[in-house]
């Protein structure tokens, strides 16, 4: 109805304005005496011309009320949601401007609605990745970096850092980062809280810095407040602020946008989750890790002649390790599995441990499942994951006539290979109800005949390098 009257205001202004002053016209020549020169044929014409201009006005003024309610139509759809709807442009110029800055608007406004569409689809994408990361097990160092290079990379972002509090220091410290210059971690080496981070700590919110807005600060120094845009998020686990999440500047030279500062704030909700989860798993893998450290010493002491024996086992393997030169990771790794090499005895009976008649078959399986037993007590703890297949192994000889596999030569793990070498060696040095522990000497001597057989000639070699050394020390 509305756009009908559009068209009728324009018919109706148009009479009055053409119509009428013709028809008074009309009049004045019928009713009052004309010019003799004015003949009827001429009074014909002029008045047919005037009815000709009629109609074409009104022609003009329906084709003109046509495209405006096209318009109008049109605008309608786009305010209803369909920002694809386009006008076709009008052969008249004063409905041709009109089409062509609406087609321009709409154009406009569907790249920016495909743009937000796609951004939604990248923050789903995030959100979920993140939400796999903080479920997994990994070091929470390695879940931070991934979390802030991922969130980095979604928002465009030019650098990001991560504050952790450090407890021992009493301020946050700089965990991880994304593109912080030599400059920035030189900063962050001797920083105290000041600036953008001391307020979101001491205000426990998050702080927006758009390119036309600055901080309240004595100085500005540290490097997220020279930048020109910046969000920044608290980490609050109970009613402590335990981190800052921040990203400073833009690659492409915008600002931050109070969407994104949203999405930042429920990002810093998941990590204290991460980290809360974190440290119930660190405190439940330490005290399982204790449980069975504890266990496997008692199976050590179940027998007089074996007190001990993982620790030095240990302390063979660790020196082993070293004139290897192994990294550090590798070391704690071996240390542990030697500390736990022989935890699957924790089933077998005292009689058999101390046994030292030659075995029966049945007596064999059950020795020779105790790597096996070992590797599915450790198996629950994804932290221990690594363990799992030294201790397996650490039973299988160099020639494949081990067990529980009969792995051969390089197919062993390698620090499966070295503890092998280290248990051995303590049996020898070891005294038995039945016979003297050999001489180091002695026991030297027997692991270099065995070498290539029983033992990895690699280990034989650096461990004997090793015990000559420490004789002689």
């Amino acid at each position: 109805m509305k756009e009908r009257g559009i068209g009728y205001k324009l018919f109706i202004i148009f009479s009055l304005t053409t119509i009428l002053p013709a028809l008074i016209s009309s009049y004045l020549i019928i009713n009052y005496n004309l010019p003799e020169e004015y003949s009827k044929y001429q009074l014909i014409i002029l008045l047919s011309l005037e009815v000709v201009i009629i109609f074409l006005g009104i022609y003009l003024s329906s084709t003109m009320a046509g495209s405006i309610m096209k318009a109008i139509s049109a605008i309608k759809e786009v305010a209803e949601g369909n920002v694809s709807k386009r006008l076709t442009e009008s052969a008249r110029e004063e409905i041709s401007g009109l089409a062509m800055n609406f087609n321009r608007i709409t154009s406009n406004l569907e790249n920016t609605i495909k743009n937000l569409e796609a951004s939604e689809e990248q923050m789903r994408r995030m959100l979920f990745r993140i939400g796999n990361i903080i479920a997994s097990p990994v070091d929470i160092d390695k879940v931070m970096q991934i979390l802030l290079s991922t969130t980095v990379h979604v928002l465009e972002g030019d650098k990001g850092f991560f504050f952790m509090q450090d407890d021992e220091k009493g301020v946050m410290s700089l965990l991880v980062n994304v593109n912080a210059t030599d400059e920035d971690l030189k900063y962050y080496e001797n920083w105290r809280e000041e600036g953008i981070i001391k307020k979101v700590i001491r205000e426990k919110k998050s702080v927006r810095i758009s390119i036309n807005n600055t901080i309240e600060v004595n100085e500005v120094l540290c490097p997220i407040d020279k930048s020109k845009t910046s969000i920044s998020a608290p980490i609050i686990l109970g009613n402590r602020v335990i981190g800052v999440i921040s990203l400073a500047d833009k690659k492409n030279g915008g600002e931050y946008l109070e969407d994104e500062l949203f999405l930042l704030e429920n990002l810093s909700s998941q990590i204290a989750m991460a980290l809360e989860n974190s440290r119930l798993r660190k405190n439940a893998e330490k005290s399982y890790f204790e449980t069975i450290i504890a266990l496997a010493t008692a199976v050590d002491s179940r027998d007089e002649y074996t007190i001990g024996h993982s620790k030095q086992v240990a302390k063979y393997a660790i020196g082993i390790a070293k004139n290897m030169g192994l990294a550090q990771s590798d070391i704690d790794v071996l240390r542990d599995a030697a500390l736990l090499h022989d935890i699957g005895k924790i089933g077998m009976p005292d009689d058999l441990l101390r046994n030292t008649d030659e075995l029966t078959n049945d007596e064999k399986d059950l020795v020779w499942k105790h790597p096996v037993t070992g590797e599915n007590i450790l198996k629950p703890i994804e932290s221990l994951s690594k363990l799992c297949p030294i201790v397996r192994h650490h039973h299988e000889r160099y020639d494949g006539k081990g067990y529980p596999d009969g792995l051969k030569g390089k197919d062993i793990p390698l620090l499966a290979r070295i503890i092998m070498l280290a248990d051995a060696y303590d049996a020898m040095r070891s005294d038995r109800s039945y016979q003297k522990g050999q001489s180091s000497e002695e026991a030297i001597e027997e692991i270099k005949k065995y070498s290539g057989f029983q033992f990895d000639p690699l280990c034989v070699k650096t461990f004997v390098e090793y015990l000559e050394t420490s004789i002689e020390n």
